[in-house]
């Protein structure tokens, strides 16, 4: 029973370790060092140590203040990718270390495996949040806050009441775990950002790009020769996915490729009430108002790396009402 009881609190205690490493360990061992917890599992003692106690506060308090900025809360986890699941495999290799070495093993990279998880969704996430939010920090600050209090109370509710909050766990990660390749789609597009904006120094784009043969049917006649590379969001049916935004005489259009299928969105110049072009650290934001079927106000947003500036700023300039 105690090796289940194990079990089921180091689900829980390492998906939270693949959001915030240091405040989950520094929970954990504060809960060791001064017996808030009844009953916590023998094999979490090993936290019950000062060094390691202060050297999570001090870089918990580090992620505290970097993880609220825009990008650099990115950067921060680009290189979290190679702390986060180390940290909680080796979290799981302590606590599993009286069992049998095949055993100990297998639980540290069910740990470090799980922590991977929960770090490409709150990479991802945190990606797409800062390429597409109107908020910017406001929003990094918000979620930030958040992710923070989610881990101490699930670490907390996990030590006290580890089979209720491990069953949630396992279920939670199975549910993330559908999640995971497009979450590191975006990490993808980040790493591509930042590269980008380190290029956009010595180079910018100034030829449109050529639209791919098979896209060339689903965009219609017209010009196609005016076509930028850009992702997508807000737009039904093509949100968050990387295709083409194009201009004809009549429509600003995005039309992209999805498995063996093509898609289309069509957004009637009539239609638009206005465009801005938001310049954040590593990418440019196309912001487009528009009235949709139902006469609804929306916004459309088109996401260009930095090399892609002056193509933007181009595309800004030819539609109506941009400001």
């Amino acid at each position: 029973m105690e090796g289940l009881r194990l079990l089921m609190t180091m689900l829980p205690v390492s998906l939270m370790a693949g959001v915030n490493l240091y405040a989950t360990v520094a929970v954990v061992g504060i809960s060791a060092k001064f017996g808030l917890v009844d009953g916590m599992p023998e094999a979490l003692q090993v936290f019950d140590n000062w060094l390691l106690i202060s050297i999570a506060v001090v870089m918990y308090a580090a992620e505290f203040v970097v993880d609220k900025f825009e990008f650099f809360d990115n950067a921060w986890d680009l290189i979290s990718t190679f702390i986060r699941p180390v940290g909680a495999g080796l979290m799981g290799l302590a606590a599993f270390g009286e069992l049998d070495p095949a055993l100990s093993l297998a639980g540290a990279l069910l740990c470090g495996g799980i922590a991977l998880e929960s770090h490409s969704i709150k990479a991802g996430s945190r990606a797409v949040l800062n390429m597409v939010s109107p908020a910017e920090t406001v929003s990094n600050v918000c979620v930030s806050i958040a992710e923070d209090i989610m881990v101490f109370f699930f670490v907390i509710m996990a030590l006290v009441y580890p089979f209720v909050i491990g069953f949630i766990a396992l279920i939670a990660a199975v549910i993330l775990f559908f999640f995971v390749p497009r979450m590191l789609k975006w990490i993808f597009v980040l790493f591509k950002a930042v590269f980008a904006g380190v290029r956009s120094w010595f180079y910018l784009q100034e030829e449109f790009d050529v639209l791919p043969d098979n896209l060339k049917e689903i965009a219609g006649s017209g010009d196609t020769k005016s076509v930028i590379s850009c992702s997508s969001s807000g737009l039904k049916g093509v949100s968050g996915m990387k295709g083409f935004v194009l201009l004809n005489g009549k429509s600003l259009i995005f039309v992209c490729r999805k498995w063996f299928n093509s898609r289309k969105c069509e957004l009637p110049l009539s239609s638009i009430s206005g465009a801005r072009l938001r310049h954040r650290l590593f990418l440019d934001i196309l912001e487009v108002g528009y009235r949709n079927p139902d006469s609804k106000s929306t916004t459309a947003r088109f996401v260009f790396f930095k090399d892609q500036s002056a193509l933007a700023e181009r595309l800004l300039k030819s539609l109506p009402l941009s400001t």
